[in-house]
């Protein structure tokens, strides 16, 4: 992934996650299929695809000042680690039934390697003193937000759109670094990467679930 540069004079924070990157054959398959559903039940805004990404931590506002420090635990939190691979799941969504908030596949393959990875970077967070969300984690991927549709959401019948509507071009997908994002709530796509981490070892991570 190209990390962009900007000569722009730098804020004094900075609205940021961290994030599994998204391949470009995974995006191209995803807004497929979102493009597909959202025919048949609408939400008010679809991700862009090249936005898709799998938070590990939202942060907040970072002082620009603690970048450094933040750049230096993440890169040496997740280095040790040797790559795995995931999967997509099924749909999923975060609020009513009948009018969710928020639209998202969930993610499969070596989850528990994911979840250690997203303990890792939260660890290496606090060790810079920021907790960022601490809700537990769960492993998805957003795809559109806010319904808007004259009919109730139904998960059963979009569930089978989105089946029907799987090319099979997608099987899974490598994990291999980390990115740090920052967020530019006006801009269309929204994300900016602002570091990358690779996973370079041949450690695998733990598979034993955090609290």
């Amino acid at each position: 992934m190209t990390l962009s540069e900007s000569s722009r004079s730098k804020p004094e924070s900075e609205r940021m996650f961290v994030a599994v990157p998204v391949p470009a054959p995974v995006r191209l398959h995803l807004a497929a299929r979102t493009d597909h559903l959202l025919r048949t039940f609408p939400f008010q805004t679809a991700v862009h695809p090249q936005d898709y990404h799998i938070t590990l931590l939202f942060l907040g506002d970072i002082p620009t000042g603690k970048l450094a420090e933040l750049r230096t635990e993440l890169r040496e939190a997740v280095r040790p680690l040797s790559s795995f691979r995931l999967s997509l799941g099924p749909l999923g969504t975060f609020g009513p039934e009948a009018h969710p908030s928020v639209l998202y596949v969930r993610i499969a393959g070596e989850a528990e390697k994911l979840a250690d990875l997203a303990h890792r970077v939260r660890a290496a967070a606090a060790r810079v003193g920021f907790s960022g969300d601490t809700k537990p984690f769960v492993a998805h991927l957003t795809l559109a937000r806010r319904y808007r549709g004259a009919k109730p959401y139904s998960p059963a019948r979009a569930a089978k759109i989105w089946d029907a509507a799987d090319d099979g071009a997608v099987a899974s997908f490598a994990v291999d670094e980390v990115i740090l994002f920052a967020s530019h709530l006006r801009r269309r796509p929204m994300y900016e990467p602002r570091a990358a981490f690779p996973l370079e070892g041949k450690v695998a991570p733990e598979t034993d679930s955090h609290p």
